[in-house]
């Protein structure tokens, strides 16, 4: 499901007239069916949904038959809060519960058959923001229940539940010309207002990824939007006309059966097998060397018990060796990288090994393991080359250098992160921070955060994981902030350790969350008995300018000021402006760094201050106007009188590019260049800089570089810190700008010159159209180091004895750097020597 798909409206010959939905239920299933999937008859809308999006109104068929070459389909749901009603007063409580989730397919000869059943698959699912803006997301909380449903956590506002069956179904190709998908849902919570809805996609293989402009997963199609209550909804979609469904009902709709008020999960409750939902590494990228250490994490739908060892087979050669976790629903895995495994550009799960070990579930059922393959894109492994023998001269010292001990690495806070992560949280509204951590942590008591509204999070959940969830609700007695802050975290009768009992480095903890704001609605004052000042409200109403009602902009990326200004006579005053229609091809961006997309955005005076930039990306052939609104609100922070300015109205009319359709990518080739095409570079060490640089004129542009071809002598740093190494390297334009240099190891007698080849690619954030420079070529030459002299030699050598002594000190030193400061031995040798020390 995605939001840039275009889909044609339900589209039949016949017209059905249906009464109120309340006479359709006690009749047919089929009529039920055929209703919920005839334009006009949902039961309301999805919040934070743009209007002009296809799938917001409801019911349509995007491609009621699949392309003949493809074999897989998935059917989906979504749960969202309803637009234009009150928000749940108690979100955090809420839950949703998903039943009997069947996908079938309709085959040519006219057969239907059953390819996705929640009672054997499982169910997966995120919380993924309204307007599945970068596939953004976050985890949910799942919990399956004894009659064989799941509950999950309901949506806030600006996220959804966005679910499908574990696993996609499967046909052979060119025998299926429909699709019908039905579930039961049902909320705890009468006043929670969410809406539902059902739909499919058509996947080209029962394994293919996604890419981008939807290819290998195009829309099927999807339903009305149905209002959940606390009894279970009878939820349909089905490509079929209404008439083909009437001559050939899916299972359970044949005439005369009835919309089922409870699930039809059988009296005995079908045992699911726990699934592996996700596979996560940490570190999560980087380049990791012979000695570090590798924690993989396994996520799974319910909690495990493991009996003996299992392994995780890796694609460098190595083992992961189960850690901890049994009895949770999140095992861990470590492995340390060492000098007999292979290097990898990205290290991937390639299996799980059982042998004479097991993982279950309370009731005895084997896991299913498959979701336990990964790859991890940006995770490397490079193994440092046996090191030659240590030379005559200097000896080696008689007396270990390194402890004979291992140091024992306290576990650490690596990430804090905000659920929301931007937007204004008012009293009653709830927000989830999460901590990270370097390794599995025990928690025991119960430790809170403090934050700088005043408040303080409470830890929620995570014990025995590498992750730990705090949650805190926005109280009257909270101050305002515009940007949330975790300031400490508190331990008072509590403790977070790792499985050896030592207590976790905690000072990661403390973050600003830049965007995510704390507007506390005052309790509204007694009146006074004698009042001491006047009876207008104390905030005066702020003062809201448009330079220009009447813009154009031109579409495919072209961009205008919007030239608003807001100002107030009282500088205590809090003041916000709201701005309503912008279109779906439409972003605002501050002169602050930050874009903002939809129907409804509301900005703070530093954001409009700052400056505001329209972006329009209509790539269309038609000259679309729309019509924004701009409103100043002003509160004051003592009484708490709210002032709104008059409504303000903007027309921007889009001015097509020269020609009016282009067929050219909307994305604009980003221009790579090279200083010098041909290097010459010493080996033993020896470094050059590449001299590569990369523009674009269009910033918004994911814009990434390729580097293929470098020896295996060779490695790239930038100028962040970061090393490179393989065959294929993909950088950032970031890491491009910091300043590439390359590295050249050769040692042997030969002159080797080697070519590697440089592209660059820009990504439209918002299209996502891809265009690609022309391939540049370099030629790196080796110049083999000039023969040490005697002087330098001792020089190496007497850096060598110092060296090593400081790093058998008892201090936190790294001997690797000692080198890299002190010592600039001009052989590979002597480098790999002081590198490391012999124990």
């Amino acid at each position: 499901m995605s939001c840039a798909r275009y889909a044609r409206q339900w589209n039949s010959d016949f017209n059905f007239n249906f009464p109120a939905k309340e006479i359709l239920v006690s009749t047919s299933a089929l009529n039920e069916a055929i209703y919920q999937n005839t334009s006009g008859n949902s039961d309301g809308y999805p919040l934070g949904v743009p209007s002009s999006w296809g799938w917001y109104k409801g019911a349509l068929v995007a491609n009621d038959n699949p392309p003949s070459n493809f074999s897989a389909v998935t059917g989906w749901g979504v749960v969202y809060p309803q637009s234009g009603v009150p928000l749940s007063p108690s979100p955090s409580d809420d839950t949703v519960q998903i039943a009997n989730f069947r996908t079938y397919v309709h085959l040519t000869n006219g057969n239907w058959v059953l390819v996705q059943n929640q009672s054997t698959q499982g169910i997966s699912g995120h919380h993924y923001v309204a307007d599945f803006a970068g596939n953004a997301s976050v985890s949910w909380q799942q919990q399956k229940l004894s009659d064989g449903s799941v509950s999950v956590d309901a949506p806030t506002s600006g996220y959804n539940d966005h679910f499908w069956p574990t696993g996609r179904g499967t046909y052979a190709p060119g025998t299926v010309d429909g699709v019908f998908v039905e579930a039961d849902i049902k909320t705890n919570d009468p006043n929670a207002n969410l809406v539902a809805q059902l739909g499919a996609d058509w996947w080209v293989s029962p394994s293919a990824g996604f890419v981008s402009g939807f290819n290998n997963n195009p829309l099927a199609g999807n339903n009305n939007w149905t209002k959940l209550t606390t009894e279970y909804q009878h939820v349909y979609f089905t490509t079929l006309t209404p008439a083909q469904l009437t001559a050939d009902p899916a299972p359970g709709l044949e005439p005369g059966s009835t919309t089922p008020t409870t699930p039809t999960n059988p009296t005995a409750p079908v045992n699911l097998a726990p699934t592996v939902l996700q596979a996560s590494a940490s570190p999560g990228t980087g380049i990791e060397h012979v000695g570090d250490t590798i924690t993989l994490t396994l996520g799974f739908s319910e909690a495990v018990t493991v009996t003996g060892t299992p392994t995780l087979s890796l694609n460098d050669g190595g083992k992961a060796t189960y850690f901890g976790g049994s009895g949770t629903n999140t095992l861990t895995f470590k492995t340390t990288v060492a000098a007999t495994d292979r290097d990898t550009s990205a290290l991937a799960i390639t299996g799980v090994n059982l042998t004479g070990a097991s993982i279950k579930d309370t009731s005895g059922l084997a896991a299913n393991l498959s979701g336990a393959v990964k790859t991890f894109a940006g995770l490397q492994v490079d193994v440092d080359p046996i090191l030659p023998t240590s030379p005559t001269s200097p000896t080696t010292p008689t007396t270990p250098t390194t402890p004979t001990t291992p140091v024992n690495l306290a576990p650490t806070v690596l990430q804090a992160s905000a659920s929301p992560g931007t937007g204004i949280e008012h009293v009653g509204d709830t927000i989830t921070l999460t901590l990270g951590f370097s390794e599995a942590v025990t928690v025991t008591g119960t430790p809170t955060l403090s934050l700088n509204d005043g408040a303080k999070a409470t830890y929620f959940g995570g014990s025995g994981t590498n992750s730990l969830t705090f949650k805190t609700t926005v109280a009257a007695t909270h101050t305002d902030t515009s940007a949330l802050a975790i300031t400490g975290v508190n331990l008072t009768g509590a403790s977070i350790k790792d499985a050896s009992g030592l207590a976790a480095n905690l000072s990661g903890a403390v973050k600003t969350f830049t965007g995510l704001q704390v507007d506390v609605d005052p309790i509204s004052p007694t009146s006074p008995t004698s009042p001491t000042s006047p009876t207008s409200p104390s905030s005066i109403a702020p003062a809201l300018t448009v330079a220009d009602p009447t813009l154009t902009v031109k579409g495919a990326g072209g961009t205008v000021g919007l030239g608003v200004k807001v100002s107030t006579t009282d500088p205590n005053d809090r003041v916000t402006v709201n701005i309503r229609g912008l279109a779906s091809y439409e972003t605002i961006t501050d002169g602050l760094g930050h874009r903002f997309s939809g129907t409804d955005i509301t900005l703070t005076k530093a954001q409009v201050d700052s400056g505001l930039t329209l972006h329009n990306y209509y790539r269309g052939s038609h000259d679309p106007v729309d019509t924004i609104t701009l409103t100043a609100t002003a509160k004051d922070p003592v009484t708490g009188a709210v002032t709104t300015s008059s409504t303000k109205w903007m027309t921007v009319a889009d001015a097509p590019t020269s020609p009016t359709s282009p067929t050219s990518p909307s994305s604009i080739a980003p221009a790579l260049t090279v200083a010098d095409p041909t290097l010459t570079v010493k080996g033993g060490g020896g470094t050059v800089d590449l001299g590569v640089k990369v523009s674009t004129t269009d910033p918004n542009d994911k814009v990434t570089v390729n580097i293929r071809g470098l020896a295996s002598y060779e490695t790239i740093t930038d100028g962040l810190g970061h090393r490179f190494s393989g065959r294929d390297i993909t950088l950032t334009k970031a890491q491009v700008d910091s300043g590439l240099t390359l590295h050249n190891y050769y040692r042997g007698s030969c002159d080797p010159v080697d070519t590697i080849t440089l592209t660059a690619t820009a990504k439209d954030p918002v299209t996502g159209a891809v265009t690609t420079s022309a391939s540049q070529k370099m030629t790196v030459a080796d110049a083999p180091s000039a023969t040490t002299t005697t002087a330098a030699s001792l020089a190496n050598q007497g850096f060598a004895l110092l060296n090593q002594y400081m790093a058998g000190s008892t201090g936190r030193v790294d001997p690797g750097q000692i080198v890299a400061s002190a010592s600039n031995g001009t052989t590979w040798g002597q480098v790999s020597f002081l590198t490391r020390p012999s124990a």
